[in-house]
C-alpha cells in the first residue's frame, strides 16, 4: 500500500470512530469499540511507517496463488 492510501485508512478509522462513539450505550461496548479502534490505528500506523508492507490483496494473492495457478 502506498502512503496516501494508509493516511486515508487512518482518516476513515478516525471518522467512523467519531460517528459511532455517540451511539454506543454500555461500558462493555465502549471497551470493545476502543480495543478495535486502537488496533485499527496500530495497523494504519504500521502501514504508514512501512509502506512496503504488503496489503491485504497481496497477502491473499500469495495465499491463494498455488490453488489458482493449478486450476485448468
Amino acid at each position: 500500500m502506498n502512503i496516501a492510501m494508509c493516511i486515508i485508512l487512518a482518516a476513515c478509522i478516525a471518522f467512523v470512530s467519531k460517528l459511532l462513539w455517540k451511539r454506543i450505550g454500555t461500558q462493555r461496548e465502549k471497551v470493545t469499540f476502543l480495543t478495535l479502534t486502537v488496533t485499527g490505528w496500530i495497523m494504519a500506523s504500521i502501514l504508514i511507517i512501512n509502506p512496503e508492507f504488503p496489503g491485504i490483496v497481496e497477502m491473499l494473492d500469495q495465499l491463494f496463488h498455488p490453488f489458482i495457478g493449478n486450476m485448468p
